[in-house]
């Protein structure tokens, strides 16, 4: 994954071609796999409305009553495919955005003296879905630039941090 991420940023590819990269590598985490095991047995209770709230299904297959096992079977394994393919997509943004927060704290510790004469403030995108409440909860702190900022998971440089937890 890391090198995948590296070449694409050298040449300027965007996250999402980045994650079709390696996104035969992987496999499901533990939470998306129950995901789609609750998604089968929406599907196998005949649980039409509880099966379309699930938001990496296939839209394309209608969900109506009682289905064949053999339909149930192949809208999990594209529910799993678009799982898949929705981790890779998150790692590589959460990659090429770590490769950048770290590149332009380099940068700035290498001008002579600029480090020493500036604040750095934490901003959280708020509203997306994919921001932890950590990150939230450290929202607009602001400290001088070779200090820490304190968040809920420990001290961290920035967001992305590669000493803070995955």
């Amino acid at each position: 994954v890391r090198d995948a991420v590296a070449d694409a940023i050298a040449t300027g590819r965007p996250p999402a071609d980045i994650a079709r990269d390696f996104r035969h590598s992987l496999g499901l985490t533990s939470t998306l796999e129950r995901a789609a095991e609750n998604y089968r047995k929406a599907l196998e209770g005949g649980d039409a409305a509880a099966a379309r709230q699930y938001q990496l299904r296939d839209k394309r297959f209608k969900v109506t009553g009682t289905l064949p096992q053999a339909h149930i079977d192949k809208m999990v394994e594209r529910y799993k495919q678009r799982a898949v393919a929705y981790r890779a997509e998150t790692i590589s943004r959460t990659e090429a955005m770590r490769a950048i927060s770290i590149g332009q704290d380099i940068a700035i510790r290498q001008t002579e003296g600029l480090g020493e004469q500036l604040d750095k403030q934490w901003l959280a995108r708020q509203g997306d879905g994919r921001t932890r409440d950590a990150h939230i909860a450290t929202n607009r702190q602001v400290v001088a630039f070779d200090q820490k900022s304190q968040t809920p998971l420990g001290p961290l440089q920035f967001p992305r941090d590669p000493n803070g937890s995955a």
